[in-house]
């Protein structure tokens, strides 16, 4: 009977493993990718992570991934090259490297589509997402980060030679120091849980409503201050066309607030796009707020 994979749990201190060939520190896409090459190639991989689940900042993001030259850009009619993309990105692009834009342009569809989708992700639309491309090639998955992460980590605990080692709960606030200790070597490194990192969903409401000559953000009452929906601060958007949106003075957000933090949704597109906001003192970005499609 072929071994059962195993799923070891990191201490807050150390953890004793067999000797492995490859330490991955990390288990966002990068690690769970170099991990699952590594095993493939027969190495003792272990992978460690300061996190309760693999995925890294991927499970929460898009999932979205920059491919040249697909099976969905052809059904939805996009017609990509590598040569249209290598023109766009080294126009687009801060401090392009040419030979790297070319090998990236040249093997996206094999090294990335055709390995993602043998591994079980479905790319089910492209979009723009913003500047940067002349026409749609960011693939976009079903289940988002969550639809590219999952198909991976499966994969990757097909193999005995891999021991992914994360902690049983969540970590409290402080700093810890985590060795990975093996018969020949041991490497230790440091990392800080830090609670003033966390969203303002996260922190207590205040008892009085916070000033603009505070230090820093300081939280206020949760309020909805836009919905397109029901003409709440704006009506509804309109593809390409910009629109102001007055913030300071409501929701409990003072007058001379310099800036606000805010979680913004889309709801029920007709279409794939992209929305971006920013600072109407500033010029528009080139990277979208959120990247949405049909049905989303």
């Amino acid at each position: 009977m072929r071994p059962r994979p195993a799923l070891f749990v990191l201490s807050l201190f150390s953890i004793f493993a067999a000797e492995p060939d490859l330490l991955v520190v990390g288990a966002g896409v990068a690690g769970l990718s170099a991990a699952l090459e590594a095993a493939r190639a027969g190495l003792r991989v272990t992978v460690v992570d300061r996190n309760t689940v693999p995925g890294g900042h991927a499970v929460i993001s898009s999932g979205g991934v920059a491919i040249v030259g697909t099976p969905v850009q052809e059904r939805l009619g996009v017609r990509d090259t590598p040569e249209l993309a290598r023109a766009d990105f080294l126009r687009w692009g801060e401090d392009a490297s040419e030979p790297w834009v070319r090998a990236y342009t040249e093997r996206s569809r094999a090294e990335l589509y055709d390995w993602l989708t043998a591994l079980g992700t479905e790319f089910v639309t492209v979009t723009l997402n913003g500047a940067g491309s002349s026409l749609p090639r960011f693939h976009v998955p079903k289940q988002q980060g969550l639809g590219l992460v999952l198909p991976l980590y499966r994969e990757l605990l097909r193999y005995d030679n891999v021991v992914v080692a994360v902690p049983r709960n969540p970590l409290q606030p402080g700093t810890y120091t985590v060795t990975a200790t093996t018969g020949a070597r041991s490497v230790t490194w440091s990392f800080t849980v830090d609670p003033a990192a966390a969203t303002v969903a996260q922190t207590p409401a205040p008892t009085a409503l916070a000033t603009a000559t505070a230090a820093g953000f300081q939280p206020v009452e949760p309020a909805r201050i836009v919905d397109t929906r029901q003409n709440l601060g704006a009506t509804a958007l309109v593809a390409g066309v910009s629109k102001r949106i007055q913030v300071t003075g409501r929701g409990g957000i003072p007058q001379d607030a310099s800036a606000v933090s805010g979680n913004f949704t889309v709801v029920g597109p007709t279409g794939n796009g992209f929305l971006t906001l920013w600072n109407c003192s500033t010029s528009q970005p080139v990277v979208s707020t959120v990247n949405f499609a049909a049905g989303q």
